[in-house]
């Protein structure tokens, strides 16, 4: 949905870092952070099986 309003606005705000590298590492911690996540639900669900269901 948001992809489709930003089509059609004329103003559009984007998160964009100029360094590839910081873009990189902004990226990495992103799916560090979920997978932690993930993992801190798993435990609380005693398992995976759970998570994903």
């Amino acid at each position: 949905m948001v992809g489709i309003r930003a089509l059609f606005a004329h103003n559009v705000v984007m998160f964009s870092l100029p360094n590839h590298r910081s873009d990189a590492i902004e990226h990495i911690v992103t799916g560090v952070v979920l997978l932690a996540l993930v993992g801190i639900q798993a435990v609380r669900d005693r398992g995976l099986r759970a998570v994903f269901a």
